[in-house]
């Protein structure tokens, strides 16, 4: 016996669950660009954004679910356009560099939390540039003294909204910075992807860098012995070699001295 084909609910055709939603409010703010601002101040924004025009739902948790479409055609219909919809609002809300590679088919809410996530990988080397740059500004007679206080308060401020900065987090920040020197470019760089692919569940520590730069200095030992070699065992063949001539033969232990085109036994 065939299964019974669902009815569509009466009140679907003229009242639907879902509404269709129109855009009242375009995105008017600060595009998101990681490389001049942070994420969690974006987004603070972002949010209000999306609630002036009922967008929330398909973006935030919890999401309101996807109606059926055998039982409510039209209120599925309408879930779908404003999932998309808010795809295309997040979009507008975006520096050009961060759409490459936005995820779009998964709905608006994994959208979302994406850019979230990029945002958290790179927190602590985003965090380094905040706090080197809250170090580097100073007071001075050219400017007041509050506005430079502000200055320097606002950038605190984005460092932690970035991420929670704990003691582990801060010692983190300190050992990347100490690696600014073109010498240890190398290390930086992967004491930076170490921290970028960091999760709670396999968190990348102050300990494990640590590790890191032990290894990287047992390299420069090894280094610097082998060069010291290379450099006694240069000095012993000119110290053995000194006096002598090519193709002057002067018996064993003779030397042979040159000065001004004479030769003397």
């Amino acid at each position: 016996m065939a299964p019974a084909t669902p009815t569509p609910l009466s009140t679907d055709a003229t009242n639907p669950s879902v509404a269709r939603i129109h855009i009242r409010t375009p995105w008017a703010g600060a595009k998101l660009d990681r490389t001049t601002g942070d994420f969690n101040q974006w987004a603070e924004h972002f949010t209000d954004a999306l609630i002036m025009n009922g967008l929330d739902e398909y973006v935030l948790d919890p999401v309101i679910p996807r109606p059926p479409a055998d039982t409510e055609p039209r209120a599925h219909v309408n879930w779908v356009r404003n999932n998309r919809l808010a795809i295309t609002y997040i979009r507008t809300a975006l520096a050009d560099t961060e759409t490459t590679d936005l995820v779009v088919d998964k709905g608006a809410n994994e959208c979302f939390k994406d850019l979230k996530a990029r945002a958290q990988r790179e927190g602590p080397v985003k965090q380094v540039s905040l706090l080197r740059e809250a170090l580097a500004t100073y007071c001075s007679l050219s400017e007041p003294l509050p506005t430079t206080a502000k200055k320097i308060s606002d950038i605190v401020r984005r460092a932690y909204d970035v991420g929670e900065i704990n003691c582990d987090l801060f010692t983190c920040i300190a050992l990347l910075n100490s690696l600014n020197d073109h010498a240890f470019e190398s290390l930086q760089a992967s004491v930076s992807q170490c921290l970028a692919n960091s999760t709670k569940a396999a968190p990348f520590t102050s300990a494990d860098i640590r590790r890191l730069m032990e290894n990287q200095q047992t390299i420069i030992n090894s280094k610097s012995h082998h060069s010291s070699d290379v450099a006694l065992t240069a000095n012993a063949g000119k110290q053995q070699n000194r006096g002598f001539l090519p193709g002057h033969n002067h018996g064993e232990g003779g030397i042979c001295w040159r000065r001004h085109g004479r030769e003397d036994d």
